[in-house]
């Protein structure tokens, strides 16, 4: 994989919803963790940071939602990483002489309705997170797909029920010449559609990620029947370790 090694791990995380709620939801994870600063863009005024976040301003922070128009918000943790939000994207890099594991650790929290997908890559393997709202049935009907990996740095597919949702947690690679921003524009809408497959009660992607990790010869045999599944096979990389391997 063609990674930046000033990066131990990349996180974009993908909102749909209004622009007011996006923020409120990012603001209510963001500021309970130890903060080295963080600023606020505006479109209609001079821009503004805090740091040292203590109860006054974090009070300040949590309002301004609600009274400005805000263009983006930056900021870094004490402990070591960034993050950025434009767009109803959050983006988070963790650099490799700053790992931060509280930090990789709260990243599950992110994961919600309002984020409703997650984008992670690290040096070796790419994933992504995927919050469905809970439906039995769906459930039930797509647990068989699921097939985990003793290795982090190998393909796995997971599905588990989440408070009033369901995750589906995926590690893949793609392309090892794709770099983070290469990968966001082409995974992120290729997850989309997979979430409108799974809407419409068609689970062959799911199918053909389950075959890609746990046994690549039926994997390379499979011809995809949906518009979903044409798409999704070319995207997932088969190296030359994982052909001699199956």
């Amino acid at each position: 994989m063609n990674t930046d090694p000033t990066f131990h791990e990349q996180y974009a995380f993908f909102s749909d919803r209004k622009d007011q709620e996006t923020l409120n939801a990012l603001l209510a994870e963001i500021i309970p963790l130890p903060l080295e600063e963080i600023r606020f863009e505006f479109p209609n005024r001079p821009n503004e940071s805090f740091s040292h976040i203590n109860d006054r301003n974090r009070k300040i922070i949590l309002s301004l939602p609600g009274s400005e128009k805000i263009s983006s918000v930056e900021g870094s943790f004490s402990d070591g990483g960034t993050f950025s939000f434009r767009g109803a994207t959050l983006g988070i890099e963790i650099p490799t002489d700053q790992y931060n594991f509280e930090l990789s650790e709260a990243m599950r929290k992110f994961l919600s309705p309002t984020f409703s997908i997650c984008i992670f890559r690290n040096q070796y393997i790419w994933a992504v997170d995927l919050y469905y709202p809970f439906e039995r049935e769906l459930l039930n009907e797509t647990r068989n797909f699921v097939f985990r990996s003793k290795h982090l740095e190998e393909p796995q597919i997971d599905i588990f029920r989440r408070d009033d949702g369901i995750v589906f947690k995926i590690r893949f690679h793609i392309d090892p010449e794709a770099n983070f921003e290469q990968g966001l524009r082409i995974i992120h809408p290729m997850f989309e559609e997979i979430r409108e497959s799974l809407r419409k009660n068609s689970y062959e992607t799911l199918e053909i990620l389950s075959l890609y990790c746990s046994d690549r010869k039926l994997f390379r045999q499979f011809s995809p029947r949906t518009k979903w599944g044409i798409k999704l096979k070319p995207l997932l990389f088969d190296s030359r370790e994982n052909q001699t391997r199956w």
